[in-house]
């Protein structure tokens, strides 16, 4: 799919985002087919059957939050990573959705693109600090975790009629630990650091909603990542940021690789390897979790890795060190054999294999700032000017794809981008500038 089929999502806000045990025989369709190189954001269909040992039938309301400005292609990637999704409405900063527990366990697994899975579990109108405390101690957190568990509270808000954030986070944790203290004799301990279970408190002008978070640590943090160059671009954001460049083109390159995110992303989504199978989940520790069904939907998705693509990724960074650091993330991401690094200047490039369908993706780096009224180093813009008649010489017809806080870099370039969508890197607001080579570009 063309990556003109993608809307630009602009001018955005930004928002932090028991039953009986049964013994079903049901087994996981068995889905080996190869990967479609053709899906927009990498992912094959999965068709698991829906079922779980300990809850078949609840349904649970899940908000999948996101880097802003990747909403579209999250709420693709979802329909495509499990049948019995419903309900997938594109939020700013996330999809909400209708789910059962099968579903948040391959949503954990299989997003390229989400930040975090939240489980929605109760929500009230809210006039005065204490009833924060309130809603907290009437919520039924017996059925979601043992006391033994520690806890994390942070809590977000927009517009909200209370201002102290922090104190919001005591006014939860009072209310449940006072609830488990009555039912349990025991209160949970706060653990900031490595919490066992994250809860999540956000308030919507006088509306409190509360999220049990089923990821734990951000779904970015794949595993594989031990080492980095400053300032990398997170893993989901680098999917995202494929996932609207990407039309099954036959070479993938990234100049400016740093660690080898884009890359290393590219080559586990062609050979399929699911971005979280590395990694442990916040779900892990809740009740309702299947140690059972978990078992069977990693075996699934370990049969289903491939073992090489036919498309060539090739990434190069001027830094030594940094294709020192690609190759052993790219060896613990299960891909080093599946990329190339070198390291050589980008204006050093050449199209070697003389293809004319090919992406040169790249997140250049923060440095190249070249805002007319901030701008000194008159080197920079004569760099991006030569670099980009070497683009133009050398790659005609290719796609290059960039993503930069810089709106003046097409004028540095001297090409007009076909596309331009605005995401953001954290807080940072960034544009993804999507160009088609031409020897003629002005």
């Amino acid at each position: 799919m063309s990556s003109n089929n993608f809307n630009k999502i602009n001018n955005v806000f930004y928002y932090k985002n028991n039953g009986a045990r049964i013994y079903q025989k049901n087994k996981l369709l068995n889905n080996r087919k190869k990967f479609d190189i053709n899906e927009p954001n990498y992912i094959k269909k999965n068709n698991f059957t829906s079922f779980n040992s300990l809850n078949i039938k609840k349904t649970f309301n899940v908000f999948a939050s996101c880097n802003i400005g990747n909403e579209l292609v999250l709420k693709k990637e979802l329909e495509k990573i499990y049948k019995n999704f419903s309900n997938i409405f594109i939020e700013i900063g996330g999809c909400s959705l209708l789910s059962d527990w099968t579903g948040i366990q391959l949503a954990n697994l299989y997003s390229r693109i989400a930040t975090k899975i939240f489980i929605k579990i109760k929500t009230a109108e809210i006039n005065k600090e204490n009833d924060i405390r309130e809603l907290a101690y009437h919520t039924k957190w017996e059925d979601w975790f043992e006391h033994t568990n520690s806890i994390r509270i942070d809590t977000t808000g927009h517009a909200s009629i209370i201002k102290n954030l922090e104190y919001c986070n005591l006014l939860v944790k009072d209310g449940l630990c006072d609830r488990l203290r009555k039912i349990k004799g025991v209160r949970p301990d706060v653990d900031k650091k490595n919490p066992k279970i994250r809860i999540f408190l956000f308030l919507n002008k006088n509306i409190a909603t509360l999220y049990i978070d089923s990821s734990g640590e951000p779904l970015f943090k794949r595993g594989w990542r031990f080492a980095k160059i400053d300032a990398p671009i997170k893993e989901n954001l680098a999917s995202g940021f494929l996932a609207m460049s990407y039309s099954n083109q036959n070479i993938i390159l990234d100049p400016f690789c740093g660690s080898g995110t884009i890359a290393i992303e590219a080559a586990q989504s062609l050979l399929n390897i699911p971005p979280g199978i590395l990694r442990s989940f916040g779900f892990e520790n809740l009740i309702y979790h299947d140690n059972y069904n978990w078992k069977i939907i990693k075996e699934e998705a370990y049969s289903n890795i491939l073992q090489k693509t036919d498309k060539i990724i090739f990434a190069s960074d001027i830094n030594p060190k940094a294709i020192d650091i690609c190759n052993e993330n790219a060896e613990r991401a299960l891909v080093k054999k599946n990329i190339k690094f070198i390291c050589q200047d980008a204006n050093q490039i050449n199209n070697k294999y003389l293809c004319s369908n090919g992406l040169l993706i790249t997140n250049i780096p923060y440095g190249y700032r070249m805002h007319i009224d901030k701008y000194e180093n008159i080197n920079d813009k004569i760099w991006l000017k030569n670099w980009s008649t070497k683009l133009k010489n050398q790659f005609p017809l290719w796609k290059l794809s960039i993503l930069s806080d810089d709106n003046y870099l097409p004028k540095y370039l001297g090409m007009i981008p076909n596309e331009k969508i605005q995401v953001y890197n954290g807080k940072i607001s960034c544009n993804i500038f999507i160009f088609k080579i031409f020897n003629n570009n002005r």
